[in-house]
Formats: C-alpha cells, structure tokens, sequence
C-alpha cells in the first residue's frame, strides 16, 4: 500500500481488496473464511469488505512499518474530527492509526500541494497563450487559425472560437501548435471566493506576556466556473451608453411578471406534492428542478480548492492590497515579455478572474484596486481581477429584511406569527437580528412550507393534511396535469400575487416610466399586500403639481408657483408651505380620494392576518427562488428576481 500523497489522496478500498485477493489469494481467502465461514468472492463488499481490509492492513504494517497507507487515513480523519493526542497515542499502539507526529508530518506534505490543480491550469493557459495566441487591447486574445497559415493580426475572429481556444489545453516545449489541428485538452475557467476569517484566543491567566489574541485571516476558496458563456462583450468600450439606457430595464416588466408568477406555480407545487399524500400522484408532473439552457452542465459537481489562509486582515488596506497581489501574481495567467535583466516579467493578462466575497470585501477590493490604479502595466494595476458581490451575500441581507418586517417579539400570542411559531417549535436559534443565518433561514423555509399547506387546505376545503377526498371523480388520466397546474395557479393568485390587479398595476408602472409621468407609491388598506414591497402595490400617478426640471419623480413639488423645492412626503411640504409662504393645507372630504370616505370603517373590515400571510407568503417564496436559481444556475431567473428584490432593498433603504 502506497503511502504517496497522490495515492492516499486516491485510495479505494475495493482496490486494496482487489490487489490482496491478486497478489497473496491465499492469505485473501484465509481472511474471508475467518470472517465468515459461509462466504463467497462475489459476496465481499459493503461493511464486510472495509472490515477484511481493516484487518490485513493492521497485520501488514506489523510486517512493514512502511505499508501504512491505510493508517495515514484513520489518522487523518481522527484529526479533521478534532481528537486529542492521547486518542492518537492509543491506536497507534493497536496498529489501527499513525502516531500524532506522523500525522502532522504527513499533512504538512499534503498541504504544499494544496494549489497544484489551480497552478496547472495557469500554467496551460500561459504554454497556450505564448504558442498559440496574440494579445489584444485589454488583457484579451486573438486566435490565430491552426490550419498551418497565420491571419493577420487584425482580423476579425468568431468570439466563441476565442473562449474555446483560451481554454485549450496545454501543449508540449518544441511543438509548433499553429501548424497542427491536433485537439486538445479542454479546461475550464475558476473564480476566487474569498472571507476574513476572526477569532480570539483567551488566556487562562493573564501576565505580561501572556495575553489575549485576537486573530484576522483571510480565506480563499478557488470554484471552477461549470458554464462559461461566449464573449459577447467588446474589448474596446461599452455596447451603449448609460445616458441611452432607460430606468424601466432596472424595473420588473409585465413578462417578469408572468415569469415570477410561473415560478411561484412551480415553487408551490413541489411543496404541496412533497406533504400532501392525496397529491402524491401529481409528483409525475413537478419535476425536481426548472429546465433551463445550463441544466446539463448545472448538474455536474462543482470542483473546489482550497487555497489556504492568508495571515493578514482585510479591514487593513495595505494588507487588502497584499491579499489582491498575492491572488494576481499566483493564480492569474499573464503573457511574460523579457525585462534588461535576461528575466521574465508579466505585462498583460491572458484570462481575468472573478474576486468574490460579501458586499464589504467587494468594496474592499474595489478600493485597493484603485490605490494602485496608477501602475505602468496591467499586472501592477491588478486588471485582471474583477471584483464582486455573491449571491450568498444578497440571501443574508434579504433574510434580515425578511425578519425586520414580520418578526417581532411582541406578537407571541398572535397566532400564525413567525414569533409565535419560533416559540411554539422552540426555535431558540432564531433571533431577530438574523445573526445565525442559516438557522434563521431554514426557519423561514419551514414557515413558509406550513402557509402552503395552510392556503392548500382551505382552498381545496380539506379537513386535514390526510385527507384524500380533494381530486374530482373521473378525472381522465390525460387532464390529470392540466387540472393540478390550474388548482396551484388559482392558489399563487389567490394567496400570493392577488393576480387580477397585479397586471393592471405593472402596466401603469411600465408606462409611467417609459412615458417619463411622475408617480408615487400608493398602498390601500384594503389591499391584502399592505405589508409587502412596492413591486406589487398599486402605483398612481401624481395629483397634485406636476414636476419640475431637476425634480425626481415620485417626490411632491411645492404648490406655489415659482418654488421650485420638492419634498418626499406630504407633511413635510404642508411644512414648508405653512412657514415658507404662510399656507395653509385644510383637508376636505372633497380633497380625498375615492373610496377613502369611510378609512376608518374600512380599516376595521380589513382582514390582518391574511394580509400578513400573504404578504410573508411572497417575500418568502421570492427568496426560495432566488436560493433555487442559484443552486440549478439559472441566471434569467437570478437577474428577474433580482429586480424584485432591488425594489425591496430600495424600499428599506438597503444599499449594502
């Protein structure tokens, strides 16, 4: 048994059981025996197997101290599962594991290799891009043909042919790569994540030189980018101007809305198939995931590396800068030119990676990019690095939202509330200030699960969650489907979007926009989504004065003519009006809007909880697809809720 940390990197066990029932049948066949009396070569797997290998390899390591492969590996786990020495000592002594030194040693040897598969990758990018590529302005390459003639250096190349042929792989010293139409070894593209990491060490006993540590490191985690999408984008300037784009592109339209609104259907649908027995032959229909043009490449696993911590702490600026310096000039590959002393020097970047991390290390690294923004080359001005936000950072924030708005300590005795149903199921991780995300989080998805269920219940009129009596008699096999998605898109209208409004209200917010009419928001008592955003409240236009140049829409102008001053509220211009110019506003009953007479009487007949399931209903379900996208990387999907999710954050004044 090999003791190479390639080969216990790789170890299998049926390969041991393989090599011994090979090598030494006898000793093999003599083990199984013992083990069990009745066996058979076929039968020797699963526990038994790990069991006879267990055994042999504790007998070879008393015949060579060197066969220990096995040994390294219990060792190994015993010291990712936190165990102490003493643990380390005793099995040592029953030949089941190496001693604590050993182990140690054996990691440390590990670990210098712990980039190997990200420097490989670098460096066939590099053998490729000085055999086989040109670079071009801003870091990027040309392709030239390998048909055994070169283009000129200015001709146009298909982009798509540019990605594959960055990404090929590498080629051997001495082989001219453009006078061959050899294929070559696909490789894909990896984005750096990175996250401080703090934590204080406490002495037991304080003195002079013993006191306590506090420690910041830095994480970073290399993740191969499984879809890599064409280069559409030029290397020479913007496709538009910002000034040509148009505020209503920000803003969800009405066939976001109609995709939001498919994507609740699905959502719901898994749920009430997953709980409700009587729906469990409709699980045929609702597929594990929503099918999308990546699903195929969604589907495979993610390869990660590690690449250690770094001893510096990213609220420091320089060492925020040592941190970008220390990704730039290790894991990013550079086309080298030779420099007066006979070395190489890098100049220009052959492939940009994405720099990942929360919302603070992104301006973080934004900021230190530009304190070295006046570099003469692109390596010193760390080009290729693009910084950027991850979604995880996006989830975090809008789960505290979620919280701030429906969970509060004060409504224990009111039934349905997140409160009282963290009380009730004794949730004590969950807190209002959502420090513990992921527990807060899987409350949330569980709370959202029972309000399905709820709203499932009472639309089908079922006495309780086994009831079976919800599918009409006779249904034919064949509108089995058309039947169930309809019941769901009734339940997500009803329950969730209040649908027949919701058309109405997007129109006029899209044609407010496009038409450039000034708006406000406006939320009616009456309206079950009183608690929600504004993506889904009625939006009317403005009443009173229209607005002026330098005026932004939605605030409320002065009335007097020639005050060119707006206000974001009606008391405070009715404040400015009555000191600045002495007027006075009186309210009538004339001056109210429609339907407003009776406020107060309307305000009793208003039902409460269903608006504050409603509107937690879709707040949740925003984020579970949003979770959901990312997971199945569906990025139209992750870029439409990132809409909605924009006009919550605007709404809470969340710019972070």
């Amino acid at each position: 048994m090999d003791t190479a940390d390639s080969a216990i990197a790789q170890f299998e066990m049926e390969s041991v059981a393989s090599e011994f029932a090979k090598s030494t049948p006898t000793f093999w066949k003599f083990l199984c025996a013992s083990a069990c009396p009745q066996w058979q070569s076929s039968s020797v797997s699963g526990g038994l197997l790990v069991r006879l290998v267990m055994a042999a390899a504790c007998l070879m390591k008393a015949r060579s101290q060197r066969m220990s492969a096995l040994q390294y590996i219990v060792s190994i786990v015993l010291h990712n599962s936190g165990a102490k020495k003493a643990a380390f000592t005793r099995l040592n002594r029953l030949g089941l594991a190496m001693s604590h030194k050993s182990t140690l040693t054996k990691l440390r040897q590990m670990a210098t290799k712990f980039d190997v598969h990200l420097l490989d990758w670098k460096n066939s990018i590099e053998a490729a891009g000085l055999l086989h590529q040109q670079p071009m302005d801003g870091g990027h390459i040309q392709h030239l043909e390998s048909t055994g003639s070169t283009t000129d250096s200015g001709s146009k190349v298909g982009e798509l042919d540019l990605c594959k042929d960055l990404l090929s792989g590498s080629f051997s010293e001495g082989q001219d790569s453009m006078a061959t139409s050899e294929k070559v070894e696909y490789r894909t593209l990896f984005q750096i994540t990175g996250d401080n990491v703090d934590f204080e060490i406490r002495a037991k006993y304080m003195t002079l030189d013993r006191r306590n540590k506090s420690l910041h490191w830095f994480n970073l985690i290399a993740t191969d980018e499984r879809v890599i999408p064409p280069c559409v984008l030029g290397n020479t300037g913007p496709r538009r101007s910002i000034m040509s784009v148009s505020n209503s592109e920000f803003f969800p339209s009405l066939f976001d809305h109609h995709c939001i609104r498919n994507d609740f259907v699905f959502l719901v649908s898994k749920v009430v198939v997953k709980y409700l027995p009587a729906f469990g032959l409709f699980s045929q229909f609702v597929g594990n995931y929503a099918a999308h043009e990546h699903s195929l490449e969604a589907g495979n696993k993610s390869e990660k590396h590690c690449l250690g911590l770094l001893e510096l702490n990213e609220n420091k600026h320089q060492d925020m800068v040592e941190i970008l310096c220390h990704v730039n000039s290790n894991y990013v590959p550079y086309k080298y030119t030779e420099d007066l002393d006979g070395g190489s020097q890098p100049v220009e970047p052959l492939v940009c990676l994405q720099f990942g991390g929360d919302q603070l290390t992104a301006e973080r690294a934004r900021n230190s990019k530009k304190a070295v923004i006046n570099g003469h080359q692109a390596y010193q001005r760390l080009d290729a690095l693009l910084p950027h936000a991850e979604d995880f950072h996006c989830s975090m924030n809008f789960v505290n939202l979620v919280y701030k708005k429906f969970y509060h300590t004060n409504s224990s005795s009111d039934v349905g509330t997140m409160y009282q149903l963290r009380n009730k199921l004794d949730r004590r991780d969950v807190s209002s200030d959502t420090k513990n995300y992921r527990a807060c989080n899987s409350f949330l998805q569980d709370v959202l699960n029972g309000y399905i269920i709820a709203s499932t219940l009472q639309h089908f009129g079922m006495a309780d969650a086994d009831d079976m009596d919800v599918i009409p008699p006779g249904l034919p096999v064949s509108q089995q489907q058309t039947w169930f998605h309809g019941e769901m898109v009734k339940i997500v209208d009803k329950f969730v979007l209040q649908w027949e409004n919701l058309e109405h209200t997007a129109g006029m917010f899209v044609d407010a926009i496009q038409s450039g009419r000034p708006f406000q928001l406006h939320t009616s008592s009456s309206s079950h989504h009183s608690g929600a955003s504004s993506d889904f409240q009625h939006l009317h236009p403005h009443e009173s004065t229209p607005l002026q140049t330098g005026q932004f829409a939605g605030r409320r102008a002065c009335s007097v003519a020639g005050c060119e001053k707006d206000f974001a509220t009606d008391s405070e211009r009715s404040h400015h009006e009555r000191v600045a110019h002495g007027l006075t506003r009186v309210p009538t009953r004339q001056q109210q809007p429609t339907g407003a007479a009776n406020h107060l009487e309307q305000e009793c007949l208003d039902d409460h909880i269903f608006n504050y399931s409603c509107s937690l209903m879709k707040m949740a379900l925003l984020e579970r697809n949003f979770q959901d996208a990312v997971h199945y990387m569906d990025g139209p999907r992750l870029l439409r809720v990132w809409k909605f999710k924009m006009l919550h954050f605007k709404e809470a004044g969340r710019t972070k």
